[in-house]
């Protein structure tokens, strides 16, 4: 065509001669545009529309101008040369002939641009479609992507955000895997299918397994991130997943889990597979965590229970608050104390040891409420008060006939005012659920005594939790451990810290046996704490039945990843056919028209029409008769919502039950379990240091301190009478200073932070000390307590804590007495530090505090150190005295026989202790 214009024709060599275009060029030019084009819109960095403007308009530029050419030089070659030998043949005849061919050089100019035309023409037809149909097509324009399994793999080499994406399964058109992006994982999935249809070998397991290959990655390089100033941050903790937490009813998924953990050599000390049926499975703790998140829990357990059987309402409402409130005085009695389930059962069946409790609770209560100036701390105080008052109200002394209070005469409360619950009439039905589940034996082996397992330190620091709810052997029992346990995770899981926590996994399947009304919340929240919450069940009208369809809706809005399998009930399909989605379709619609020849204008008409309609992505019906193990999947990628698509089964290697693609390296799997170690440690804020470090600090010499630590082992404690009744036991002589009063070390309550690490250096006895020690006059040294309860003298404790009084040494001999005396001053300071954190006993308060104001605690042994050499001979000396002047009296009063028989009152001693000292 240009040469029509010049005298030659411009030549690229490397496109070789322009007259002879190659049809392999044509394919060649054609194939290369389109896979261009196709490839770039796999990749992310050309997704941005200028980007892809260019490339689809380079694509569609090229292949129409070497069609063009290629069409054109047949027409240069043959069919002008043939027109230029005929219009030499002719003679023109007249001027009309002489018009027509009298230029043939603007004829052939013609017939050389005639395929130029015609393509012309199809680009304006081509640009009128796009007209009328604009925004669809700028839609699919944006949006559209090449879908190639072949590709896949590459293309995602470039993605380097390395967050925790799972394969969900090949695309049944394309092949394609279907990926869920790490990032929109924390939007929650739900899981339906009937039994039988394969969601658990083909969905659950493999997100699982992928779950443990993210996880494996975390400890393979925690000792290497783990070293970077932001380590705790959003853009380097947050993007791991640091574990998986499973519930579910058969154990079947647990173990095919547990297999998969061993496999990917996962250290077994982050494993925690509770298993009522196994009798050596570990427990957990349900008490544990903030007061008014257990008792919530608890309350919404029992609520639960009752769920569906048409309680009454009023019955209800009081079996809550009612329990709620013995929640809250079994978590406040003493603060410092880990309590259990045993404990809370113990209050149900003795309302004495609940009056103990109130009147321990009562001496916990600080001088005035109202002037402490923190607000948070002042509103604690009152709602200890709150349940004071409740106490107040409802556990009555019984009353004699003659109006006279009920005294206990034989038993541990023996001579005690006999106390009621008032509410006991109403909260029957709580009782009978408690007692059920105190008399399971299985139930006992995972929810009742103490528990090592804490779940915020499984959610922070990361491990594999497996939970069997044995619903087969417990029936009922089972949503109870189900549902505590996903309480515990729910709390714990709002504790964390929001964005920079690493991810987290918690399934659950046959979901609906553990749900509880106030679920819908977790999921919506979850979120923000980096947890992704699963859950799998057979079919949603159990949610519906159960609660009924707004809170249905209500929850699958929060679980915005829905996975449907085949054959689920009618109910179910028309449901989540209506949730899919719709599409637009084109229907073609044909007419005809006949006249008959008979008539005077026989004729034949027919035409088309397009409708553009919109129905269902899968009707009902494609939904129930989906292939073997094939799910459709509705998914959100980036935020955003895509059309649902069926996927087949993506089953796990049957090989990676045994040995996994990707496992554990051993020096980092140990170096992650040490440092999940220190971090416990790190609770308790305590540090080794060596003898020679503390004989610094102190100015002792090496047999000083293992003379003290001696001391220390050596030290005995006696049982006290927690109330001074009228028939107190002979020999119940007791003894406490004037301001003393016994309670719990918080250290003793914390098996889960402190181990034995200690180690012997130089000889001697390694000593910890607390990290912010700055006044060596405050100091104290206690023997350490050990998980197992023995007195280990491999270490001792400086602790910065000022101390009110002494924890005197063993009573020696009476022959020793004078000698020490004359060492009293010397030897009280040294024995002054001295006292044994292995019972965990630190006097602080008054006696009197402990019996209260009415001496009415209930009779109790409680452990207490010796008396000092000092405070003995006093006390032989003061019953000396007492008993001289008794035989004097001959008057014989009812008084007077009973101190001749019996020590003296607490009260009494306090007092004449007091004298004695103020005369010396």
């Amino acid at each position: 065509m240009v040469g029509q214009f010049l005298e030659s024709i411009p030549v690229i060599k490397i496109f070789g001669s322009p007259l002879k275009p190659s049809l392999l060029g044509l394919v060649i030019i054609t194939v290369v545009s389109i896979s261009t084009w196709l490839i770039s819109t796999k990749v992310k960095w050309l997704h941005p529309i200028t980007y892809r403007v260019i490339i689809f308009f380079h694509m569609f530029l090229g292949i129409s101008f070497y069609y063009t050419w290629f069409l054109t030089a047949p027409v240069y070659n043959h069919i002008v040369p043939y027109f230029g030998e005929r219009v030499e043949e002719v003679e023109v005849a007249n001027v009309w002939h002489e018009i027509l061919i009298g230029n043939p050089g603007n004829l052939m100019i013609l017939f050389v641009f005639v395929p130029t035309i015609v393509i012309a023409l199809f680009m304006i037809w081509l640009g009128s479609q796009y007209a009328q149909h604009n925004i669809e097509i700028k839609d699919v324009f944006r949006e559209f992507e090449y879908k190639n399994r072949l590709l896949q793999r590459f293309y995602k080499i470039e993605d380097e955000e390395k967050l925790p994406d799972v394969d969900l399964g090949p695309d049944s058109e394309t092949k394609e895997l279907i990926t869920q992006p790490g990032k929109d994982r924390t939007l929650n999935n739900v899981i339906i299918g009937s039994i039988g249809t394969g969601k658990t070998a083909a969905l659950v397991l493999p997100i699982l397994n992928q779950d443990l290959h993210w996880m494996t990655r975390f400890i393979n390089d925690y000792s290497r991130v783990s070293r970077d100033d932001n380590f705790e941050s959003e853009e380097v903790r947050g993007r791991y997943l640091n574990g998986i937490s499973v519930i579910e009813p058969s154990n079947d998924l647990c173990q095919k889990t547990y297999k998969l953990v061993q496999a990917h050599k996962i250290p077994e000390e982050s494993v925690f597979y509770i298993d009522p049926t196994n009798p050596s499975t570990p427990n957990i703790n349900p008490m544990q965590g903030p007061v008014d998140q257990v008792a919530e829990a608890f309350a919404m357990v029992i609520e639960g229970l009752a769920e569906g059987d048409g309680g009454n309402y009023f019955f209800q409402q009081s079996e809550r608050n009612h329990l709620k409130h013995y929640v809250y005085l079994l978590k406040l009695h003493q603060p410092d104390q880990e309590v259990t389930f045993d404990m809370l059962l113990d209050m149900y069946n003795n309302p004495q040891l609940v009056r103990r409790m109130h009147v321990q609770l009562k001496e916990t209560f600080p001088d005035s409420i109202d002037d402490i100036e923190d607000r948070d701390e002042r509103n604690h105080w009152k709602i200890v008060q709150q349940v004071d008052e409740w106490f107040e109200m409802n556990l009555v002394p019984k009353k004699e006939r003659n109006g006279t209070p009920e005294k206990i005469v034989e038993g541990e409360y023996r001579g005690d005012t006999a106390y009621y619950d008032a509410k006991s009439e109403f909260v029957q039905g709580l009782r009978n659920i408690l007692n059920d589940i105190g008399a399971n034996k299985l139930i006992r082996r995972v929810l009742f005594g103490k528990s090592k397992f804490d779940f915020d330190r499984h959610l922070s620091l990361g491990g594999v939790l497996l939970v069997n709810t044995a619903k087969g052997e417990l029936g009922n029992l089972a949503n109870v451990l189900g549902k505590l346990i996903l309480l515990s995770l729910q709390n714990a899981v709002f504790r964390r810290e929001p964005n920079v926590s690493s991810f987290h996994h918690i399934l659950v399947d046959e979901f609906p046996d553990y749900i509880y009304r106030p679920f819908k919340e977790f999921p919506a929240q979850s979120r923000k704490y980096k947890t992704i919450v699963t859950v799998v069940a057979q079919t949603v009208s159990q949610l519906a039945d159960k609660y009924g369809e707004t809170y249905m809706h209500t929850l699958l809005g929060t679980l915005r990843h829905k996975m449907v399998y085949g054959d689920i009930p009618d109910y179910d399909a028309q449901l989540f056919s209506a949730i899919f989605g719709e599409m637009e379709r084109f229907e073609e619609q044909q007419s005809e028209q006949n006249v008959s020849p008979l008539q005077e204008s026989p004729v034949t008409r027919s035409g088309s029409s397009y409708t553009k309609t919109k129905e269902a992505i899968l009707s009902p019906s494609d939904i129930i008769f989906q292939k073997q193990f094939q799910a459709a999947v509705k998914i959100v990628q980036n935020n955003r919502p895509i059309p649902v698509r069926q996927i087949d089964a993506n089953f796990v290697p049957r090989d990676e039950f045994t040995e996994a693609v990707i496992t554990v390296d051993g020096e980092s799997g140990s170096y992650w379990l040490e440092d999940r170690y220190s971090t416990t440690q790190e609770d308790s804020r305590v540090i080794d240091i060596t003898a020679e470090e503390f004989m610094e600090e102190t100015g002792e010499e090496g047999e000083d301190i293992a003379l003290r630590v001696a001391e220390a082992e050596n030290m005995d404690e006696k049982s006290i009478d927690l109330e001074p009744h009228s028939d107190l036991p002979p020999g119940k002589v007791v003894y406490n200073s004037s301001q003393s009063r016994l309670r719990s070390s918080h250290m003793s309550h914390n098996e889960n932070v402190l181990e034995n690490r200690n180690v012997e250096r130089y000889g001697y006895p390694a000593v910890r000390r607390k990290e912010n020690l700055n006044e060596a006059d405050d100091k104290q040294v206690f023997a350490p307590e050990y998980l197992d309860g023995s007195n280990d003298t491999s270490s001792i404790e400086i602790k910065s804590e000022e101390m009110d009084t002494t924890e005197e040494d063993k009573d020696p001999s009476v022959e020793d007495l004078q000698g020490q005396r004359e060492d009293e001053s010397t030897a009280s300071a040294s024995r002054d530090e001295i006292t044994s954190v292995d019972n965990a006993l630190i006097d602080e308060d008054p006696l009197n505090d402990i019996f209260g104001a009415g001496g009415s605690f209930p009779p109790q042994e409680v452990e207490q150190s010796e008396l000092s050499v000092k405070e003995e001979q006093l006390v032989n000396e003061i019953e000396c005295m007492v008993k001289e002047t008794d035989a004097e009296d001959e008057s014989g009063s009812e008084q007077e026989e009973y101190t001749n028989s019996q020590p003296m009152n607490q009260n009494d001693l306090n007092s004449l202790l007091k004298d004695f000292e103020e005369e010396k």
